[in-house]
């Protein structure tokens, strides 16, 4: 019998939000699955219940049989089919019967069993130019994290991301304001999963997900919370996954560790270091290695070594073909504006190095980072 525990954090009533936690509590090879939910009890007084539906992946709701109802905070379903993906909403419900609006979805996804669910990778050729990139799977939610750019051109320059929606997203890369804004084609790796958190079969964790803030300048970072607790200090790739503000933007990450995060983006140094709200998505996806159903996957962290010299990772686990390649940096211990590129990656490995803009100054030299990284391969 097959076990997840999903967690649905307390909201208030008309707004009622959830959020998951999906936990293994065993995994003898058979077919049943039980999904225990658990939830804060609602904070207003008129509350009188709840309610959750389920639904198979591709189909709908059907809100006249709700599969459990009761005042309980916690309810388990019982006997569904562990290699099918399923999603779950809440309602609360008052004295006088009102309803509120559903929750956010909770997700068991399949991902031991096969991991194109909820999942999608790969790597774009793209210039300064929006692109459009399609997706093959259909998701419901997607968090995309694209990062970082190859060195084809040696101008500082980022990632840009917007208009994310079930079947796509557009891409560009954005030079710093002091450049001519022109940029020669580039290749970066991106991943889009399904928001929500995750265990594969070995018990990793993972969690995929996104939050709006206008902090920026590295002398304020914004804490961000996970929706779990990680049995260990997760890598963390992030990305500015909307463009309200024309100016260019990178985000920087210090101080992860298994409740969350430090966060803040950077404007080019000659700026105000003031920007709009942004969306920041993010993966986060425990140090491990190994092939889960059709993926294989490294993910790892550097030593605190990485500068703006050329420095090699070698991968530990064996490809059968080039990875996609997503990193970030861990530390924020130089405070210049600055991200990652990359160059030579292949089979066995991937030269990086630490770019800084130069808006004030030519100075480019970079303290040492920690740099974490996923390496993922779909056969």
């Amino acid at each position: 019998m097959k076990s997840r525990f999903l967690y649905f954090f307390a909201c208030v009533f008309i707004y009622f939000v959830l959020l998951i936690f999906i936990f293994l509590l065993s995994t003898q090879n058979v077919y049943s699955l039980d999904v225990t939910l658990v939830w804060d009890p609602n904070s207003e007084e008129s509350t009188d219940g709840y309610r959750i539906f389920y639904r198979e992946d591709g189909q709908s709701y059907d809100y006249e049989k709700p599969t459990w109802e009761g005042s309980e905070t916690t309810c388990t379903i019982y006997n569904l089919n562990d290699n099918t993906t399923y999603y779950f909403v809440a309602k609360a419900f008052d004295t006088v019967e009102l309803e509120s609006s559903d929750s956010d979805e909770a997700c068991y996804a399949a991902l031991s069993d096969n991991v194109e669910i909820g999942v999608e990778i790969g790597e774009v050729s793209v210039d300064h130019n929006w692109k459009w990139v399609e997706l093959n799977d259909t998701f419901i939610d997607p968090v995309v994290v694209a990062k970082p750019l190859s060195y084809n051109e040696g101008e500082p320059a980022v990632v840009r991301i917007q208009n994310v929606d079930s079947t796509g997203f557009y891409v560009r890369i954005q030079e710093w304001a002091y450049l001519n804004g022109t940029h020669t084609t580039e290749n970066v790796s991106y991943i889009v999963m399904e928001r929500g958190s995750y265990i594969l079969e070995d018990g990793t964790k993972v969690e995929a997900g996104r939050f709006d803030t206008d902090t920026t300048g590295t002398g304020s970072f914004e804490w961000v919370d996970f929706s779990q607790t990680f049995n260990q200090v997760p890598v963390v790739t992030s990305t500015v996954s909307s463009f309200n503000e024309e100016d260019a933007v990178c985000g920087r990450l210090k101080n992860i560790g298994t409740t969350g995060f430090d966060f803040c983006m950077q404007e080019q140094e000659s700026n105000s270091q003031i920007h709009t709200t942004e969306t920041i998505s993010y993966i986060a996806w425990e140090p491990s290695s190994g092939t889960v159903g059709k993926l294989t996957f490294e993910v790892n962290k550097t030593d605190d070594v990485i500068t703006h010299n050329w420095q090699t990772i070698v991968y530990n686990e064996t490809f059968i073909a080039t990875p996609v390649f997503l990193a970030d940096m861990q530390t924020t211990d130089g405070r210049n504006t600055a991200n990652l590129r990359w160059q030579n990656k292949d089979f066995y490995g991937i030269d990086i190095k630490i770019t800084e803009e130069q808006s004030r100054d030519s100075e480019i030299k970079h303290t040492t980072e920690v740099v974490g990284y996923m390496t993922l391969l779909i056969k």
